[in-house]
């Protein structure tokens, strides 16, 4: 078995894509002619109906959040933050909240809808 040797100048990974800048409505619409026209939609539209939804939790629901999923805070020292006693507790109370989160962004129509244009979901 004859074995294939690569010689990548970017041999540090820099030669692979970065996802994360990877755009769904760049030149790729060439490989779809049949593909329908999709609506623009704003992301400050969407990011603007998520921030009022979540600020419709109450305030420990949206500190949790905070502290778990933007200031990384592990589920003990978010709990010594907010006042709970024990970290199963801040788990559960963290769960609870993404429970709430999730449920007000389904019943809001208005997020749905630009989703369903967005995303054709």
């Amino acid at each position: 078995m004859t074995q294939y040797n690569f010689n990548n100048p970017l041999s540090d990974g820099k030669d692979i894509p970065d996802i994360r800048a990877y755009d769904p409505d760049g030149i790729e619409w060439l490989m779809m002619p049949n593909e329908p026209e999709r609506p623009v939609i704003d992301n400050d539209d969407i990011i603007n109906l998520v921030k009022d939804t979540l600020s419709s939790l109450d305030t420990i629901d949206q500190q949790m959040i905070h502290l778990i999923y933007y200031e990384r805070k592990t589920f003990r020292e978010a709990a010594q933050l907010v006042g709970i006693k024990a970290k199963s507790h801040a788990w559960r109370k963290t769960k609870s909240a993404m429970e709430k989160l999730e449920t007000a962004l389904r019943s809001n129509a208005d997020l749905m809808e630009l989703m369903r244009k967005k995303y054709e979901i």
